[in-house]
């Protein structure tokens, strides 16, 4: 096709005179030709939009300053943020702040929630427990790949953490900051922490706890490396992701099923508590916070 095109477009930019009798159909013939091409690029094209940047603090910051100027507005908001490495505590007092924190360790798992995936299989009439089965047995093979990696990464934001806490002061001297800081290796114990994770993560993985390691796993690309797609008879994770809208769009009894995993994933049908204080600066402090 792209040679009789490059031929009927030279012949199209001939002179009148020069053209051949039954020129109006031979362009209109061309015209087709053209549009045809055309449509078929259209059809191919792809759009690549590139990974944003991480804004979980500025969507933190922002929703907690606008929530808390409520003197000056009657409007609520709210921010939804990666759970990434927070412990039970950050959470807590991060959802405190109308800041929606799933119980997946990043956003897109939401659509690797048990509940979720045993809903798609069901509904292309696959076996639900055996399809949940394997990409459980799968998730956690990965994990357990990785887990070393991911206890480190654990164990980094929880140092970083508990430094900002404990030179988040005023301090009259230099020597009054490194008397602060002398000894601070030690009380922290950065290898007791990875030594600890490194526990956890392992019960996860012989308990064969899913929800657990969704929990602490820091992957993206869960959806492809499960096969949850072809698992579930669709061909690829754009087909599962539609999937999953389509029966949403429905509003019939999967999409009641996938709603409440869903709304339990964010903690929202738990109880209302009383607001849990901000990340202590001491240990004394988190010892009375985790008390109450």
């Amino acid at each position: 096709r792209r040679k009789t095109l490059e031929r009927e477009l030279e012949w199209v930019r001939m002179a009148p005179k020069a053209r051949q009798a039954k020129g109006k159909a031979r362009l209109s013939s061309y015209d087709r030709l053209l549009n045809q091409d055309q449509k078929e690029r259209e059809e191919k094209l792809e759009i690549f939009i590139p990974n944003g940047p991480r804004l979980g603090n500025k969507v933190i910051e922002a929703t907690r300053t606008f929530n808390d100027l409520n003197s000056l507005h009657h409007m609520a908001s709210r921010g939804i943020v990666d759970r990434d490495r927070r412990d039970e505590n950050e959470v807590a007092y991060l959802r405190s702040k109308n800041v929606m924190v799933p119980n997946v360790a990043e956003i897109e798992n939401i659509l690797m929630l048990e509940e979720v995936i045993r809903t798609v299989a069901s509904r292309y009439g696959k076996d639900e427990n055996k399809v949940f089965e394997k990409v459980s047995r799968a998730v956690i093979a990965q994990f357990d790949s990785e887990l070393k990696q991911q206890a480190l990464m654990h164990t980094r934001h929880r140092v970083k953490r508990v430094m900002e806490c404990r030179i988040d002061g005023r301090f009259a001297s230099i020597g009054m900051l490194e008397k602060h800081m002398v000894g601070l290796v030690h009380e922290i114990n950065p290898r007791g922490l990875y030594e600890t994770f490194c526990r956890q993560f392992r019960r996860y993985v012989e308990t064969g706890d899913y929800s657990g390691v969704l929990m602490v796993y820091n992957q993206k690309s869960m959806i492809p490396g499960s096969n949850v797609a072809s698992l579930c008879g669709l061909q690829s994770k754009e087909d599962y992701i539609r999937a999953i809208i389509s029966i949403l769009r429905e509003d019939g009894k999967d999409a009641a099923r996938i709603r409440q995993a869903v709304v339990h994933c964010f903690g929202l049908d738990e109880p209302a508590n009383s607001q849990p204080s901000a990340p202590s600066k001491n240990k004394k402090k988190n010892q009375n916070h985790s008390k109450q």
